[in-house]
């Protein structure tokens, strides 16, 4: 009879929820809808063909390397034509890490990364809503985050450059400032850590969105302490430096052999002829008035294959922040942004970007268009608010019109070009993983590699010509072999030099030198040679391997001290 009380009584309880706060479940489910059917397609089967169509290998050597134990990964064997190059030394591995977890559930490698693609904007809707709403209340948040939903440039990331990477930075923005506001309004232990750890996330999903929505970052915070007048408030500096010290060094395994170590590759020639930043600017058409919608890519001048349209109602939107401007001070933060990412995405910027050599690194110009659409998204929830506060009885319709024509808009670039039957059994076929293995060559190949590969790996690891090699075993980062020559002469090893190789020859002096190819040369006498090579971290990446575990144990105590102590004071 008690039970029957109490479920009848929790029954009255959520029902009596339900008629209260029926409009905002009804809001959280239509942003929920919005979000399924921009990312409809990474739930279906079948996959689509973008501009960077690597992530199956990426993913597949991944996992392939952390089965051999590789950790953290650095080394992935099968890109540069098969002969390997240090990937995850300089390309940030987050969002690989992600697809990795969904592989070990029991998903493909096809779909592990879909998923991949598909959490990032469950991430970034929830982290923009939690933002919006922090600031302005529920249903501007609503109609902000259909906005931010709605963007423009998702759909380019998602559909057309199908950047897995740099879609996880875009969505990890939102909650890096959402807990770097509430640290701010609040200097509490949960907060530092959920700063510190986004911050440390976003700072290995994206080199591009990490540096430049770090400086935006920096520049929110410094916003916040003088709009509120607090620079006298040494105690919450020292907390955002404490909080961005964490952050790195929690991210510090890959950050300082990522900048560090670059002159050990030929990262150069990624900004070099097509990728050149000056190749790709926008027009102001192209911006603001264009709604051309292509699957190419971006060339020189005004005859690009796809879109950079900031989007209609995100700039009208930021127009309408006048109304807002010189009363909230949030208003003239990301009003002033827009305009300002805006300026840098067009060519009249380029003194700026000459004078600003660090900005080259984006090597398009257009990737600014995230920047700005996330502060169009938020201005946008200022003018939610406003109208919601002075024209309350035309609220729900000013609110459903604006979302209806938003929607009306942009729909159809929510869409692949074509979907395929396309699974890890077409990845793996011969051609399409070769036509991988060769995509991006030169982007992280070892400097020594002065020659391009003219060919792809294939057995024997050995070329001599001087007699027979025995391979005892080839794992990513390791490999031993047995070569009975002739006479004495040299050998050449294929594999790819790289600082923390090491090659030793039993009963010989290690000597070699590295050809053109960025292959090793070893002198071999008469008979047999037991040779091995292998690769392990220098001393720079076991200091960074050592700040990151020392990181992560203050993290873990942190969070212990609210677990245990109920202590959430920093």
């Amino acid at each position: 009879m008690a039970t029957r009380k109490g479920l009848a009584k929790l029954y009255s309880k959520l029902l009596s929820q339900l008629k209260s706060h029926w409009r905002e479940i009804l809001g959280i489910a239509l942003l929920l809808f919005a979000f399924l059917f921009t990312h409809r397609f990474f739930f279906l089967p079948g996959d689509f063909h973008t501009h960077d169509n690597v992530h199956f290998i990426r993913l597949y050597d991944l996992d392939k390397v952390l089965r051999e134990g590789q950790f953290p990964p650095r080394w992935l064997p099968d890109l540069g034509k098969g002969f390997g190059y240090p990937f995850f030394n300089f390309y940030p591995p987050f969002a690989y890490y992600v697809g990795e977890v969904f592989h070990v559930l029991g998903f493909s490698f096809t779909a592990a990364n879909k998923l991949s693609f598909a959490l990032a904007g469950a991430v970034g809707t929830a982290g923009f809503f939690s933002l919006i709403n922090y600031w302005f209340g529920f249903w501007p948040a609503f109609g902000a985050t259909f906005m931010w939903l709605f963007l423009p440039y998702r759909a380019v990331d998602l559909y057309v450059r199908g950047v897995l990477a740099e879609y996880w930075g875009m969505n990890l923005l939102p909650l890096v400032f959402y807990f770097a506001q509430k640290l701010f309004d609040r200097p509490l232990l949960k907060n530092l850590i959920g700063f510190s750890l986004f911050l440390a996330i976003l700072l290995i999903s994206h080199n591009g969105v990490a540096l430049i929505g770090g400086l935006w970052l920096i520049f929110f915070i410094i916003f916040n302490f003088i709009s509120q007048k607090q620079l006298r408030n040494v105690r919450k500096i020292v907390i955002f430096v404490l909080g961005g010290f964490l952050a790195f060094g929690l991210a510090a395994y890959f950050i300082m052999p990522a900048l560090l170590e670059k002159d050990f590759t030929q990262v150069k020639e990624m900004f070099t002829d097509y990728y050149a930043y000056y190749v790709h600017f926008p027009s102001f058409r192209q911006l603001f008035l264009s709604r051309f919608w292509g699957y190419s890519g971006s060339n020189y001048g005004t005859e690009d294959g796809m879109s950079f349209q900031i989007g209609y109602l995100h700039w009208l939107f930021v127009l309408l922040g006048v109304l807002v401007f010189f009363r909230e001070k949030i208003a003239r933060f990301f009003c002033l942004s827009f305009l300002g990412f805006i300026f840098l995405i067009h060519a009249k910027s380029d003194f700026i970007w000459q004078q600003l050599t660090f900005l080259q690194f984006l090597q398009f110009p257009w990737r600014l268009l995230l920047f700005a659409g996330f502060a169009s998204s938020v201005v946008s929830g200022l003018v939610f608010r406003l109208i919601k506060n002075r024209w309350s009885k035309f609220w729900f319709i000013f609110l459903g019109l604006i979302t209806l024509l938003l929607v009306t808009l942009n729909y159809s670039y929510f869409k692949p070009q074509k979907v395929e039957s396309i699974d890890d059994e077409y990845y793996l076929l011969e051609e399409n993983f070769r036509a991988q293995q060769w995509q991006f060559i030169t982007d992280y190949l070892p400097a020594q590699a002065t020659e391009l590969l003219n060919e792809f790996y294939r057995d024997p690891l050995v070329l001599s010509g001087v007699g027979e090699a025995t391979v005892l075993y080839n794992r990513t980062t390791e490999a031993e072999f047995i070569v009975d020559a002739c006479d004495e002469a040299e050998v050449v090893i294929k594999r790819l030099y790289f600082p923390g190789c090491h090659l030793e020859i039993k009963d010989q002096p290690d000597k070699y030198t590295v050809s053109r190819n960025g292959f090793f040369v070893v002198p071999v006498k008469k008979g047999r040679n037991q040779i091995k090579i292998y690769l392990e971290d220098t001393p720079l990446r076991s200091l960074a391997n050592i700040v990151s575990l020392v990181s992560l144990g203050i993290l873990g105590f942190l969070v212990a001290m609210i677990a245990v102590s109920n202590n959430n004071k920093v």
